[in-house]
C-alpha cells in the first residue's frame, strides 16, 4: 500500500484493535423516525447484544456521545444527530478490577506544589472518552483531594514517573517547563533485534496515520518536527536495551521512532512489536528546575517499580 508522502509502517490492525479497552461505534441520523426518540431506545435497537438493563450504569460510566457531548441520561434525540458510544471491553460492573488501584509507594516525590508518581501500565494518564473515572490525574486528586494539573502524559499502555502539579503557582511554571523543553524525560525501551549502533539520533516529521485514528507515522511532508537520542544501554542476541531522550514530545513518539528504525518495541502491538506481555516503555528518570525550591530535582523510578526488564 503506497500513500503519497507518508512512510508506512508495518501495523497489523487485528493485534492493535484488541489492546484498546472499548469497541467504537457511531451512527449519524438524519432519519425523521428517530426525532425525540429516547437515546436509550435506539441503543436497544443498534446493540441487541447489550443487557437493556445496563444502560444507566454504561451511561453513568461514561463513553456514550451525541454530537460531542457526554450523555449520562436518557435523553431525547434531537436530529440531526452523530451518535457515539465505546462500548466496554472490561465488565461493567467491576471495572475497578481491570484498572490499576493506588498504592501509597507510587508516590515517589512530593512536596506542597508537585508530585512525581509511578504510572502503572494500563493506566489512562487522564480519563479518555471510553470511561470517565480511572486514570492517574483522578487517582491523585482523590489522594491529595485537590484539583490537579499534568503537564505531560505517558501513553496508557507505558508506564513510569510523571509530575503533576498540586498549587496554582506551580501549574504555569510547570506548563511552562514542558512547553519550552525544560524538563529533561529520560526512557527506557526494550526492542526487538541486536542493533548494529552505540547511538543514534532520529530525526523527522509525525503525523496521524491514515490507517487507523490511533496511530501517528513518520511522513516526508507536513507532521510535526520530532526528534529522539537513543543510546545503548544493554545487548543481548534478541533483544537490545536503549535509553530514549526525546527532544520533542509528539504523541507516540519514542514507538513512532522505534518502528521507523525497524526495530519495533517490545510488547508494542500497535507498531508491530515482538509478543509480550506489557509494552516495554519505561518512563525512566525526570530532571527538572523547581522554580519554588530554587533548586534541580531528579526523580528516577524506584529500583522496587523497576519492570524485569528494564533492569541493568
Amino acid at each position: 500500500m503506497a500513500l503519497a508522502n507518508n512512510i508506512i509502517m508495518n501495523t497489523n490492525l487485528t493485534r492493535l484493535e484488541k489492546q484498546l479497552t472499548s469497541i467504537y461505534h457511531t451512527w449519524t441520523i438524519t432519519n425523521f423516525r428517530y426525532q425525540d426518540c429516547h437515546i436509550k431506545t435506539f441503543l436497544q435497537e443498534k446493540l441487541p447484544h447489550i443487557d437493556g438493563e445496563t444502560w444507566e450504569r454504561r451511561m453513568q460510566l461514561g463513553g456514550l456521545y451525541i454530537n460531542g457531548i457526554r450523555i449520562k441520561s436518557n435523553d431525547k434525540i434531537v436530529l440531526p444527530a452523530r451518535i457515539e458510544y465505546f462500548e466496554p471491553k472490561f465488565s461493567i460492573e467491576n471495572p475497578h478490577e481491570f484498572f490499576p488501584c493506588f498504592k501509597n509507594e507510587y508516590v515517589v516525590y512530593e512536596d506542597e506544589d508537585i508530585i512525581v508518581f509511578f504510572k502503572p501500565a494500563k493506566l489512562p494518564s487522564v480519563c479518555s472518552r471510553d470511561q470517565i473515572y480511572f486514570s492517574a490525574k483522578q487517582m491523585l486528586e482523590d489522594y491529595t483531594k485537590q484539583i490537579l494539573h499534568l503537564p505531560s502524559r505517558l501513553d496508557n499502555s507505558a508506564q513510569g514517573v510523571m509530575v503533576v502539579s498540586k498549587s496554582k503557582r506551580m501549574h504555569h511554571s510547570l506548563q511552562r517547563a514542558f512547553e519550552n523543553k525544560q524538563v529533561e524525560k529520560t526512557y527506557r525501551v526494550l526492542v526487538g533485534g541486536a542493533v548494529t549502533w552505540a547511538e543514534k539520533k532520529v530525526e523527522n516529521h509525525i503525523d496521524r496515520s491514515l490507517l487507523h485514528p490511533v496511530l501517528r507515522q513518520v511522513v516526508t511532508k507536513g507532521g510535526k518536527k520530532s526528534c529522539t537520542h537513543f543510546r545503548v544501554l544493554r545487548k543481548k542476541q534478541h533483544n537490545t536495551l536503549l535509553q530514549a531522550t526525546p527532544i520533542t514530545g509528539r504523541t507516540h513518539q519514542i514507538r513512532v521512532h522505534c518502528a521507523h528504525l525497524q526495530i519495533p518495541i517490545v510488547g508494542d502491538y500497535f507498531y508491530d512489536g515482538l509478543p509480550f506481555s506489557e509494552l516495554c516503555l519505561l518512563s525512566y528518570q525526570l530532571k527538572f528546575y523547581h522554580e519554588f525550591q530554587e533548586k534541580w530535582l531528579t526523580v528516577t523510578v524506584p529500583q522496587n517499580l523497576l519492570p524485569p526488564w528494564a533492569i541493568l
